[in-house]
């Protein structure tokens, strides 16, 4: 659960990250390859832009949800950091899932496809993106993980 030094409030931020740890790797989104979007087949971690009215809280479990499928409750957020993004602060949360709840992961409308990846490999693939190791660093969170990427699910052609 998130700390007491965690508070979050209503004030302005663009949007939220997830990083969401299944045993020692991270929960990836490979990102469409679409001209049009910010950084075009990457890997993203769960998360994206405000809604008008919504909390940080709401909008990463919102996202989460609407980008894997996954019904996360409030309470299993355990960290949370306000950090200064491309378009404004963006709240990085942090929390952790089990196996049964990596198997029931769904891509959503959006990406390619959903892998685990260690963070160590994250920051050294070149299809990462650039604030990640940042986001990552705020949460305390790059420690050297075990293996490399495991492919949950992929959208077919044309997806």
């Amino acid at each position: 659960m998130l700390s007491a030094d965690a508070h979050i409030g209503r004030r302005s931020f663009h949007g939220t990250k997830l990083v969401l740890f299944a045993g020692e790797r991270v929960v990836l989104l490979r990102r469409d390859r679409k001209a049009w979007i910010p950084w075009p087949d990457r890997w993203d971690f769960p998360g994206g832009q405000r809604e008008p009215g919504e909390s940080p809280v709401e909008c990463v479990l919102r996202e989460l949800e609407e980008e894997t499928g996954l019904r996360l409750p409030v309470g299993r957020l355990e960290r949370a950091r306000r950090v200064r993004g491309r378009w404004g602060h963006v709240w990085v949360f942090m929390a952790r899932i089990g196996p049964r709840e990596v198997a029931r992961l769904r891509l959503g409308d959006e990406g390619q496809c959903i892998v685990l990846m260690s963070p160590g490999r994250l920051v050294r693939d070149a299809r990462r993106i650039s604030y990640q190791r940042r986001q990552m660093a705020s949460l305390g969170l790059l420690r050297a993980g075990r293996g490399g990427t495991t492919v949950l699910q992929r959208r077919g052609v044309g997806g």
